[in-house]
């Protein structure tokens, strides 16, 4: 009788120990970083079609829903209010660069995302040393990506 009793309360706790195993591996998932910066690029192609851009916006903010970052919320009220109209460059920059600034080690190759968005900036711009800095980082870790 106690090894019965004892058989079943090692089962018991068994089947315990895999069902928290089981949920959290369930409830798991990627990093929500990458996605809104691929989205957001992905919105800005798809401008005119409705039907894309809602289903990207709904994405996007099923992926915001999981990120805590204010810098990155804060960017995301800005583009909400935008996104009927058309969001511009600078506003879909500022939200990428908001990730790659605040979640770097999230986002792969964030530094260079956040140098190509610059070298976009000051493209054309008076200030032609920052413009340079930025092209030669990105120009190096492309190389080094190859």
């Amino acid at each position: 009788m106690v090894r019965k009793n004892v058989v079943i309360c090692l089962l018991g706790v068994l089947i315990i120990v895999a069902a928290v195993i089981t949920v959290a591996w369930l409830l798991k998932a990627p990093d929500p970083y990458a996605p809104l910066i691929l989205d957001s690029v992905e919105i800005r192609k798809v401008s005119n079609n409705s039907l894309m851009k809602a289903k990207i916006i709904d994405d996007m903010d099923k992926n915001i829903g999981r990120v805590g970052e204010d810098a990155i919320l804060e960017r995301w009220d800005d583009i909400t209010v935008c996104l009927n109209n058309g969001c511009g460059d600078d506003m879909l920059f500022d939200f990428i660069l908001s990730i790659v600034i605040t979640r770097p080690e999230k986002v792969p190759n964030a530094k260079l995302v956040a140098d190509v968005i610059v070298a976009g900036r000051f493209w054309g711009s008076e200030d032609v040393l920052k413009f340079s800095k930025a092209v030669t980082a990105a120009n190096d870790a492309i190389a080094i990506l190859n």
